[in-house]
């Protein structure tokens, strides 16, 4: 929301890898909620063929709290080969999606988010 931009903030939302040990590395599988004022951090992983995007933040009308909201984030099932947009509770992101959209068509995986316009989308359908 633009009545954000250029705040401080206390919490970060990020696509991440699930990798442990020494590679360390690896593509996004899991969103991360990092909280910068005590250095927790939060993960759901989504599974082993599944990929992540971005994670967005959209807050709840009348939000009380910076994290009171959802985080939305496409997710690529490499195993269905299809998309569906998870929405979850950005307060409590490890209990995983309290939504799945399933889309009617894959999205290419990618880690960025586009926004398009509505003539845009219907002639892509």
């Amino acid at each position: 929301p633009p009545a954000k931009l250029g705040v401080k903030h206390n919490y970060i939302y990020t696509a991440c890898s699930a990798v442990t040990g020494r590679a360390g590395w690896g593509p996004n599988r899991a969103v991360m909620k990092s909280d910068l004022e005590n250095g927790s951090e939060e993960l759901f992983v989504f599974g082993a063929k599944k990929f992540t995007g971005e994670p967005i933040f959209a807050p709840k009308m009348n939000a009380n709290g910076e994290d009171d909201g959802y985080i939305l984030v496409v997710v690529y099932d490499a195993e269905k080969d299809s998309s569906s947009l998870a929405i979850m509770d950005a307060k409590n992101i490890v209990k995983g999606p309290v939504a799945e959209i399933q889309l009617p068509a894959r999205l290419p995986y990618g880690l960025h988010g586009s926004w398009v316009q509505p003539e845009v989308t219907s002639l892509a359908l």
